[in-house]
C-alpha cells in the first residue's frame, strides 16, 4: 500500500493570464492535521462541523485525504468496503474555492476503482454541480431529511 501513502504533487495556476502558481499536494491525513480539518469544518459546515474528537474518531477508523500547500487548505473523508467508497466529508477553504480542489480530491479517490457514494443537500447547488461533472448520478432522495426540511439526495458513481 505505499501508492496510497505516496503524495500526488501538481501545479496550480492561480489566475492563467499571470504566471503565478504554487505547487500542491495531496497525501493521506494524520492525527496531527486533526485541529487544522477541524477549523476548516468550522468554516465550511457552521452548523453541522465535526469535532476535533470525530474527525480523529473517523481518522482512527477509515480515511481521509488532504490537499496542502504549506498547510492544509482542503480534505476529503470517507469510509470504505471491498466494493464501494462512502465520501463524507469534503472540505476546501473559501479562499481556495473554484480551482477544482474539490474535484482533484475525489479524483484522487476515484483512482481506488470502487463505486463512489455520497449524500447531499438538493439546496447545495455548488456541490450538485461538481457532483454532476464528477459524474455522479442520483440514486434516491430522503424528503425533509435536513433541519432546514431539505432534501437529501444520494448519488453515486458507478466504475465502469
Amino acid at each position: 500500500n505505499k501508492k496510497r501513502n505516496k503524495k500526488k504533487i501538481f501545479t496550480i495556476h492561480k489566475n492563467p493570464s499571470i504566471s503565478t502558481k504554487y505547487e500542491m499536494f495531496i497525501k493521506k491525513l494524520e492525527n496531527a492535521d486533526i485541529e487544522n480539518i477541524s477549523e476548516i469544518e468550522k468554516i465550511c459546515f457552521p452548523d453541522t462541523f465535526w469535532t476535533m474528537e470525530q474527525i480523529q474518531s473517523h481518522l482512527k477508523n477509515f480515511y481521509g485525504m488532504g490537499m496542502f500547500n504549506q498547510s492544509i487548505i482542503g480534505y476529503i473523508l470517507f469510509s470504505e468496503t471491498i466494493s464501494e467508497i462512502e465520501i463524507l466529508r469534503i472540505g476546501v477553504l473559501p479562499d481556495e474555492r473554484r480551482k477544482g480542489l474539490a474535484e482533484k480530491l475525489i479524483y484522487e479517490i476515484k483512482d481506488r476503482k470502487k463505486d463512489l457514494i455520497l449524500e447531499v443537500s438538493d439546496t447545495n447547488d455548488f456541490a450538485l454541480k461538481l457532483y454532476q461533472k464528477c459524474g455522479f448520478k442520483t440514486i434516491h432522495s430522503r424528503k425533509k431529511y435536513y433541519r432546514d426540511e431539505s432534501n437529501a439526495l444520494i448519488l453515486k458513481y458507478t466504475v465502469i
